[in-house]
């Protein structure tokens, strides 16, 4: 009795992904969140790119708008503090969306998945996401399939 005649041998499931290489299997399923990911990262980092000019400008000219002449002591020094840390966020966050564009771009191309990883966890904090609505199931969709045991074989080792 042969391994082919094997009543017991289950049978190959009804996938279309059937003996495709792992690679391509991975491909097919990181495809979507990857794009997404692609598209996202540079509109959140056009946003961000607004506001820190914006704070620039206003840091510039000392214009804090919502305070007036009559203010508390101490109140516009405040505003400025917060004007400068904004834009320390703003700058993180253009640096982080750089470093998820390049991820989702790995993960298209199913080349490292440690990078892949990478752009996924940050779009899952939300000052540092492209459209928080968007960018946190984005990145929890795309660690769900990047740990996936068929998804993780297609990455080269």
């Amino acid at each position: 009795m042969s391994f082919a005649d094997n009543p017991y041998q289950a049978s190959q499931p009804a996938d279309p992904q059937w003996g495709q290489p792992p690679s391509d299997h991975a491909k097919e399923r990181l495809k979507i969140p990857a794009i997404l990911l692609l598209v996202l990262a540079p509109i959140h980092m056009l946003f961000m790119l607004a506001d820190l000019i914006f704070r620039i400008v206003n840091a510039q000219t000392g214009n804090v708008m919502i305070l007036g002449d009559d203010a508390a002591p101490g109140a516009k020094e405040g505003a400025l503090i917060g004007i400068y840390a904004g834009g320390a966020v703003d700058v993180l966050a253009i640096l982080a969306q750089i470093v998820v564009a390049l991820g989702a771009w790995q993960m298209l191309q199913v080349k490292s998945r440690q990078m892949a990883l990478l752009a996924c966890i940050l779009s899952c904090i939300p000052c540092l996401s492209g459209c928080c609505v968007l960018g946190i199931p984005l990145g929890v969709w795309g660690l769900i399939v990047l740990n996936d045991p068929q998804v993780k074989q297609g990455f080269p080792q």
